[in-house]
């Protein structure tokens, strides 16, 4: 990762899963979790099962607005965050 060159403090990316093959993804949530835990990683991503998965904390937004601000749990449980992304009924 050429992001990596120069031992950020933050590193900022923006949906670092798309058009990844499944394996792939596997292979990049790997990387971003070997980051070291000292570095702030500001990570937008469409891809509600790797954000849950990998993110402390996570801030849905929908149509600009923000919904929830939280654990992936406590996103994960949301009702609004359900309805919309989930695809609870």
């Amino acid at each position: 990762m050429l992001a990596m060159a120069g031992n950020p403090k933050i590193l900022l990316l923006d949906e670092p899963m798309a058009g990844l093959s499944a394996a792939e993804v596997v292979r990049v949530v790997g990387m971003i979790r070997d980051l070291p835990k000292e570095m702030t990683i500001l990570m937008i991503e469409h891809d509600m099962d790797v954000a849950l998965d990998i993110a402390d904390r996570v801030t849905v937004l929908h149509q600009g607005c923000k919904i929830v601000e939280g654990s992936p749990e406590e996103v994960r449980n949301h009702p609004r965050v359900a309805e919309i992304y989930i695809g609870a009924d």
